[in-house]
């Protein structure tokens, strides 16, 4: 009752996980160079292969 509330999860949607992760196939694809600032790129690299499996 005065603890702390539980978080609300959100089961993945596989249809939208799907668009982003193509997205973001698609933008390094067409750039030159890796396209995120560091911070960025260090989120990518732990969140893609989540995103994948």
């Amino acid at each position: 009752m005065f603890g702390t509330p539980e978080a609300i999860v959100y089961p993945p949607k596989p249809d939208k996980v799907r668009v982003r992760l193509h997205a973001m196939l698609a933008e390094m694809r067409a750039a030159e160079r890796l396209p995120w600032d560091r911070k960025r790129a260090q989120l990518n690299a732990k969140i893609f292969p989540q995103m994948a499996n």
